[in-house]
């Protein structure tokens, strides 16, 4: 995300950093009551003058057991259920960002979660790490993940999801999507 989306200011911050293993962030998507579906976001970044106000909790946020920073995404603009709006943020450790809980958990050592809560959070503009208006943090975040939001109807996904069974039900069944409407 540091090398594709940040800013060139953040990427002669980081890119050194993140390399050598001085520096990592966290990563703040996931929500209570909203689990993986990041477009019903409640967590806001409200401008105010030269900084933004984040307020909002994250629940699987991973690596911040660690982390320097955390990678935090927001809406700014939009309405609950689009895409648009959400962008990210680089949040230092000791701005606010409160650890409510860490995540213990049996064989996932390498991946270690908590979750926080940002009550008024101020961060710079220069923490803003996914521009308004050239690339939207949701689409930035699921393209890195491999997803291209742009066909959401694509085949290999379908096929995928038609295949994948959780006890005893199939994936596609899981979601609350409209299933129908997507052709599955």
């Amino acid at each position: 995300l540091m090398i594709r989306y940040g800013t060139e200011q953040q990427k002669k911050e980081w890119i050194e950093d993140l390399n050598q293993g001085r520096r990592h962030f966290a990563f703040g998507i996931t929500e209570p009551k909203h689990g993986s579906d990041a477009t019903h976001m409640e967590t806001t970044a409200v401008r105010d003058g030269d900084e933004w106000i984040i307020n909002g909790e994250k629940i699987w946020n991973t690596g911040i057991h660690t982390a320097t920073h955390d990678l935090i995404f927001a809406r700014n603009s939009g309405k609950a259920g689009d895409a648009d709006g959400i962008t990210a943020f680089l949040v230092e450790a000791g701005w606010g960002v409160q650890v409510d809980k860490l995540e213990h958990k049996l064989g996932i050592k390498g991946s270690p979660t908590g979750v926080i809560r940002l009550d008024e959070v101020r961060v710079d503009l220069a923490r803003h790490m996914v521009i308004e208006g050239v690339c939207d943090g949701y689409e930035a975040t699921f393209k890195d993940f491999g997803f291209d939001l742009a066909e959401p109807d694509d085949d290999r996904l379908l096929a995928w999801l038609r295949s994948r069974t959780i006890v005893p039900k199939l994936v596609s069944a899981l979601d609350h999507w409209t299933w129908a409407e997507q052709g599955l």
